[in-house]
């Protein structure tokens, strides 16, 4: 693939991060809309929590840092209301309202590759009252290394064990692109490729994914936050976070086991806290976009033949036929709707 070719990806992709960012700014715009008259409404809640951290996600993978560290800031301020540990007040609600509009302001200056002091002042600003309005609480220390919790607002060396599935690659996941993202929350002071389960050369095969990795992180985020950096790759991954006291003391007391991550038996301790199976009706499935494109296409077709469907029926007079039509309508104009939201 040239040069030509890659920035061709990425100029359609940044147009495709760009498209979704003002959906996802709509979505939290009416998510807080309706904060205002049920402000306790969990499902709500997590609404906007789910639009600000796609932004943040999306606009990490493409390195767009001033919107991920003040989207962060949004972020962590819903979660404190998801969690309970805060209550929607007046405040509050006002700061999210202001943080919608400076995330749209900082999407436009993506969008038109200008940069504004201003808005960086106003981001620095409005950071800063979204942490006073949360109080500025270090991250909880996780249960399994309590004695390693670290100074209330003091950065801590985190050990990241990963370990990719074979599909990952064919799912569409970029290793290097959830790496890179791990930057925006501290400093990757190391990062190590094994390539341990790298197959004989006439057995590899050049769409399946052999990687792990070994990575330590200096960040003031706390374990489950930089779980949720993985949080869309969970099902192609295998995934320990623990603080570098922890899993040193854990490599030093099984030395020939290997890497912590390597150790798949059940109840040790020394694994992070096994994540719940997902639920009949979390579950998720993989679809090749050349498929989806192919069922999009298919629809707006459908959509052509049923409105000249309904100028016939119209043109005929017939109210049995009108009504007919009006119903295929009606069930393609959901269809359509549901393929998109695909």
């Amino acid at each position: 693939m040239s040069a030509h070719d890659d920035a061709e990806i990425i100029a359609i992709a940044r147009v495709g991060f760009l498209d979704e960012a003002a959906d996802m700014l709509h979505q939290f715009e009416q998510a807080l809309l309706v904060m205002e008259t049920a402000p306790d409404d969990a499902e709500n809640l997590n609404a906007a929590f789910r639009a600000a951290h796609t932004i943040k996600g999306t606009a990490g993978l493409f390195g767009l840092d001033a919107v991920v560290s003040f989207t962060h800031e949004v972020e962590t301020l819903l979660e404190a209301l998801r969690s309970g540990e805060l209550t929607v007040s007046e405040p509050i609600a006002a700061a999210l309202l202001e943080g919608r509009d400076q995330m749209g302001a900082l999407i436009d200056e993506v969008r038109s590759g200008d940069s504004d002091p201003a808005v960086r002042s106003r981001s620095l600003a409005l950071g800063q009252r979204l942490r006073d309005l949360r109080g500025a609480t270090a991250p909880a220390a996780s249960a399994a290394a309590p004695a390693v919790a670290a100074a209330a607002g003091a950065a801590a060396c985190w050990q990241i064990s990963l370990r990719f599935g074979a599909d990952a690659l064919r799912n569409g996941l970029d290793p290097l692109a959830f790496i890179r993202y791990l930057g925006t929350l501290g400093t990757v002071q190391s990062c190590h490729t094994l390539a341990d389960a790298v197959p004989a050369l006439e057995a590899l095969d050049a769409e399946a994914c052999h990687l792990g990795f070994e990575l330590r992180l200096l960040t003031t985020a706390g374990q489950t936050e930089i779980e949720q950096v993985f949080e869309f790759a969970l099902d192609d991954c295998e995934l320990v976070v623990l603080p570098v006291a922890v899993a040193a003391a854990a490599q030093a007391a099984a030395p020939a086991a290997g890497p912590v991550p390597d150790r798949r038996e059940a109840g040790t301790d020394h694994r992070s806290a096994p994540r719940p199976r997902r639920t009949e009706e979390t579950r998720f499935v993989k679809v090749r976009a050349d498929k989806l494109d192919k069922l999009i296409d298919l629809i707006g077709e459908l959509v052509i033949a049923g409105s000249g469907a309904q100028m016939v029926a119209s043109a005929e007079g017939s109210p049995a036929a009108l009504e007919a039509t009006q119903r295929v309508a009606e069930l393609v104009q959901a269809t359509r709707d549901g393929a998109l939201a695909l």
